[in-house]
């Protein structure tokens, strides 16, 4: 897995597009202003904790992905972000 913002940006979208998903939505949900405030947060304080837990978590460290998961889950915007993401369609 990548370790800065804009590789991980192409291998989600690479991943989602070979999974069927709509690339243009994805776009349109990191370009957004939520989507914008996680990537910031990605590059600011706490940010390599946060690709390092994303990366446990691509490899299968269940573990990683529920502490990732808290965290951006414990941000509107991560809210915003993940109900966004749960109600794309293929």
């Amino acid at each position: 897995m990548a370790n800065n913002v804009g590789d991980m940006t192409k291998d989600l979208l690479g991943v989602a597009k070979s999974k069927g998903y709509d690339i243009n939505q994805i776009s349109g949900i990191i370009d957004s202003p939520e989507g914008q405030v996680l990537l910031s947060r990605l590059n600011g304080p706490g940010g390599d904790a946060m690709k390092d837990a994303a990366s446990k978590a691509a490899d299968g460290d269940t573990a990683a992905l529920s502490e990732l998961l808290r965290t951006v889950m414990s941000t509107k915007e991560g809210r915003s972000v993940a109900t966004q993401v749960m109600n794309m369609k293929k």
